[in-house]
């Protein structure tokens, strides 16, 4: 655990005897280990802040404050890879900036558990690279077609290529209320391909019948857990694709669904190169099968290569249903009558449920105790 001066956490994580571990962060003022005993082997500092007396020349300004009024179309010649943003995101991105920008702390502070206005607009800047650099927290060293009229760019000193010697990279605020960054050192080669990660596997796969709280309409909830390793340091997670088939049961109509949701999980507690992402899904009936592939995604927005499919993986259903209420029973030729409870306001009428309506295996057991000594059970002497 990292600790910056004011004792805040900056970095926490589970490690494994003999791991490297590298921690960064603005500040980091003390370690604290959680162990029986532990060894520091080949420790080593450094302070990305510190001056090294390097020569500096400004290569871009960036108008940050002014990228509101920019359109997607201009705020796009910052990068030049096509934007995954809809007008429509970029819209809803501007306007979080444009709250973040007039938030009041007081009403930040009256809603603890909910992310601030800034925290909510950094979020979304965290979700790609590619939504950091359009907005102006991040830069593209290198040509391009062009860029936004509000910033001020020496396409002279941009790189045309790879150069064959390692360049140095750090932000400067225009009027210095704040200090430089750190310096980024980016070497002269071609980083290596993101290694892709191991095949998911499903883990304790399992479906409910619910209801749906918000309409009261029956629905089927699967959930289950994915894990797969994580070889790539460099990976922040993975991006998965998941389908859901169709039900086989004739009488319940559905097709089969494609889902893709990103899984950054990188928890304190996350295994060393594992991933672990728990899910909660609808699903249409209790017999559907699900399957996966993924692919690692890092922090510049790179993806590897995605695996293959897992195998097609059935739901355990966990159900107890509720059986009819019984009012009578009479006995009569060799035939027991049962009756069951209509009408009673106090009792809501039986109907079957969705798994005993449509599920061809489905049945209603009936019970009978007998009284006297047929209705005791046998016992045996040992």
């Amino acid at each position: 655990m990292a600790l910056d001066r004011d004792g805040d956490i900056v970095a926490d994580q589970m490690v494994a005897g003999g791991q490297m571990v590298v921690l960064k962060a603005p500040d980091i003022s003390a370690l604290a280990v959680f162990a029986f005993s532990a060894t520091f082997g080949d420790f080593a500092a450094l302070d990305l802040y510190r001056d090294r007396g390097l020569p500096w020349e400004e290569i871009a300004r960036i108008r940050v404050a002014d990228t509101i009024v920019l359109s997607l179309d201009e705020a796009s010649q910052r990068y030049d890879v096509p934007p995954t943003l809809s007008k429509q995101e970029w819209a809803e991105f501007v306007e979080a900036a444009k709250e973040a920008k007039v938030a009041d702390p007081a009403n930040d502070a009256a809603a603890p558990d909910e992310p601030t206005a800034w925290e909510a607009f950094e979020m979304m800047m965290g979700i790609r690279w590619e939504h950091a650099v359009l907005f102006g927290h991040g830069f593209f060293d290198g040509p391009r077609k062009g860029w936004p009229g509000i910033d001020e760019v020496r396409e002279d000193l941009l790189l045309p290529n790879v150069p064959s010697h390692a360049v140095v990279y750090r932000v400067r605020e225009e009027e210095e209320r704040v200090k430089p960054s750190n310096v980024v050192v980016c070497p002269p080669w071609l980083a290596a391909p993101l290694g892709a990660p191991g095949l998911p596997a499903y883990e304790n796969p399992e479906v409910r019948l619910t209801v749906d709280t918000e309409t009261g309409k029956p629905q089927f909830v699967a959930t289950y857990s994915l894990r797969w390793a994580q070889p790539d340091p460099l990976a922040l997670g993975v991006e998965i694709e998941e389908e859901i088939s169709a039900s086989p049961t004739p009488t319940v109509a559905s097709a089969p669904i494609t889902l893709s949701y990103s899984c950054r999980t990188r928890q304190p507690d996350d295994p060393p190169g594992e991933g672990l992402q728990v899910r909660s899904q609808d699903v249409a009936f209790h017999d559907v099968q699900l399957r996966c592939r993924a692919r690692a995604v890092d922090g510049w927005d790179r993806a590897s290569i995605t695996t293959v499919h897992t195998a097609w993986t059935a739901l355990a259903l966990r159900h107890d249903p509720s059986p009819p209420n019984l009012v009578s029973a009479t006995w009569s030729g060799g035939s027991a009558s049962l009756a069951r409870q209509v009408g009673d306001a106090n009792y809501p009428n039986w109907a079957p449920d969705l798994v005993v309506q449509h599920d061809a295996g489905a049945r209603i057991f009936v019970y009978r105790r007998k009284t006297g000594a047929a209705g005791r059970p046998a016992v045996t002497a040992v």
